[in-house]
C-alpha cells in the first residue's frame, strides 16, 4: 500500500512502478500496482466540482506554471482510480451522498461509501 497525501496526481505515483534506476532496478521488481484508490470528501465534492478555482488559488500547485483548475484535478483523480472511497459520509446529508454517488458513477469506477454513517447512528 502506498499512501500519497500531498501528491494530488495519481499518475506520478503509478509511473514510479515503471521507473528503473541506474542499476536497472524497479519498484515493479518487488511489488505490483493492483488497485488505485481515491478518497473523495462527500461533503465538499459538489462545491469543489462546481468551483471555478484554479489549483494555484488553493495552493495546490507543484510548479508555478500550473494553470489547471480544481475540477480538472478532481476529474483526473477520479477517472484514474479503480475504486473511489466516499469519505465523511457520516457528516454529509443524504442529498450530498446521493449527488456524490451519481457524480462518481459517471466516471464508471467502483464506489465504496464508508459504512460509518449507519454505525454511528446506531450507537446514538
Amino acid at each position: 500500500m502506498i499512501e500519497s497525501t500531498g501528491i494530488p496526481e495519481p499518475l506520478p505515483v503509478a509511473a514510479t512502478f515503471d521507473f528503473r534506476d541506474e542499476f536497472g532496478e524497479s519498484l515493479s521488481d518487488v511489488a505490483r500496482l493492483g488497485t488505485v484508490v481515491t478518497v473523495v470528501d462527500a461533503v465538499k465534492l459538489l462545491n469543489d466540482f462546481s468551483s471555478h478555482d484554479f489549483l494555484r488559488d488553493r495552493g495546490e500547485v507543484i510548479v508555478e506554471e500550473d494553470e489547471r483548475s480544481l475540477v480538472y484535478l478532481l476529474t483526473d483523480q477520479i477517472e484514474f482510480a479503480d475504486v473511489v472511497l466516499l469519505n465523511k459520509v457520516s457528516d454529509a446529508s443524504s442529498a450530498q451522498v446521493d449527488a456524490a454517488r451519481k457524480t462518481m458513477s459517471k466516471a464508471r469506477v467502483a464506489i465504496v461509501a464508508c459504512i460509518l454513517r449507519s454505525q454511528k447512528r446506531q450507537q446514538e
